[in-house]
Order: C-alpha cells, then structure tokens, then sequence
C-alpha cells in the first residue's frame, strides 16, 4: 500500500467517518503535503546520492544508474502529479 493510499485512509477514518467533517478536513491536507515533500526528497536524493541505491538494485536487473535515475524521476514526477486532484489517483499507484 503507497503512501498516499495509507495517508488518505487515515483521514478518512480520523477525520470523516468520526464525524469531525470539514473541521478537521485540513488533516488530509497536511497529509498530502508531507507526502508530496517525502516524494520530492526521495526523488531529489536518488540524483543527490546515488551510490547508496545502486547497492539495493538487484544484480541481475541491468543499467543500474538508468533504472536509478528513472526512479528519481518517477518520484519527482508523483510529486507533482499529487498537486493537481485529477491526477492524485493515479500517483498514488506509484
């Protein structure tokens, strides 16, 4: 389960089916902004310190500075993707 799919269940359970409604709605907010600065960190580090993830990429995948370099991008790209409501869903799979 993502991040994004784990913050927006507890708000539904904290906030919404506990009858808090709109009063608390800024929980979910504050939520998708963390993860969206956890995305942007993330992202940002597989370019900042790429050696501590070419050891976790597993020797039989090939091009590892490739596939590091394009999983800093996909983070990068949720992130952003995570700005707009239309697109929330469909970076939440990343």
């Amino acid at each position: 389960m993502t991040l994004l799919k784990l913050s927006i269940l507890f708000c539904d359970i904290i906030v919404f089916k506990n009858g808090y409604g709109t009063k608390n709605a800024n929980v979910k907010k504050i939520s998708l902004v963390i993860l969206m600065a956890g995305y942007l960190v993330a992202g940002t580090n597989h370019f900042y310190n790429p050696q501590s993830y070419y050891y976790i990429i597993p020797a039989y995948l090939p091009f590892p500075i490739v596939l590091n370099i394009l999983a800093g991008l996909f983070e990068v790209l949720f992130a952003l993707m995570l700005i707009r409501p239309k697109n929330r869903k469909v970076a939440s799979h990343g």
